[in-house]
């Protein structure tokens, strides 16, 4: 699996921009549960797998080093608009899932994976089909 990220960039202020969306306590700690004790002595399960969008101000190039695509060009105003679905995908969608669940192979997905390439896709559906066809 690779990782994905969107980069914008803006051609009239030259500005560069990096939204990911990443495990908040850091990929292998969201992938499997830690079991616990409480202070009864009794056992539980803590799972770190809270996920967020990260939004940059800049390209990390040292990082991000290859497969990047120019995809299309949008206005001003739906960037705007895409910010919005930044902060309520953020508020609603946060939780880290490194692979899709099913009761066994081939069976209906329970619960999709929630990872940065994930994110992109998501991302670039919204900025697709809500806010404005990328020319």
């Amino acid at each position: 699996m690779r990782s994905g990220c969107l980069l914008i960039l803006f051609r009239t202020t030259g500005a560069n921009y990096t939204f990911e969306f990443d495990a908040v306590h850091e990929v292998p700690n969201a992938t499997f549960p830690f079991i616990v004790k409480d202070s009864n002595g009794e056992e539980d399960l803590l799972w770190l797998n809270e996920g967020a969008i990260c939004v940059y101000p800049y390209v990390n190039e040292s990082y991000w080093t290859s497969h990047h695509h120019w995809v299309g060009t949008i206005a001003g105003k739906h960037f705007n608009s895409f910010l919005s679905w930044v902060n309520k995908t953020n508020a609603t969608d946060n939780t880290y899932q490194l692979w899709d669940v099913s009761q066994k192979w081939g069976d209906p997905i329970i619960v999709p994976s929630s990872t940065c390439s994930d994110f992109a896709f998501w991302a670039m559906d919204a900025l697709e089909s809500t806010f404005h066809p990328i020319i």
